[in-house]
Formats: structure tokens, sequence, C-alpha cells
């Protein structure tokens, strides 16, 4: 089984810039910050984009399973 995760693009519905904060070697994960807030009821944003392939030596149904189970989630490494 391979799973596979991809999100390359943050959407904001706002006017400030946001800055891609990129690692040394230029691999994945990237971080999108927004430099600036002018309202003040509007709250400070961070998106994380990734791309990974993960091959998993286990059934579909187990990691389904898993991710559905809430006595599960603290054991998700993020």
């Amino acid at each position: 089984m391979e799973l596979i995760s991809t999100d390359e693009i943050g959407v904001c519905e706002t006017t400030h810039k946001w800055k891609i904060i990129q690692l040394e070697n230029g691999e994945y994960p990237k971080l999108m910050t927004r430099t600036g807030i002018s309202d003040l009821d509007e709250h400070i944003s961070v998106v994380l984009s990734d791309t990974k392939i993960t091959r998993l030596p286990m059934k579909q149904q187990y990691l389904f399973e898993f991710f559905i189970n809430n006595k599960t989630r603290s054991q998700w490494d993020v």
C-alpha cells in the first residue's frame, strides 16, 4: 500500500503577503507564514505544505481504522 499526500498551495482570503520558509536542502516540508496583520479580528495563519510517498506494510483497512479511532489519536506522529 502507498500513502501519497500532496499539498502544494495555501489559500487564504487576505491581502497580506505570505513568506515561504524552505529547508536549506530545498526539500519538503515547506512552511508558509503571513508577515503582517491589519485586522484586529483576524488570526495569524500558518500553512504546512508537504509531499511524501510512504509505503506502509499493512492492509488499508487497518490503517483506516487506526486513523478513525479516537483512542489511537495520541499515537499519531506529526
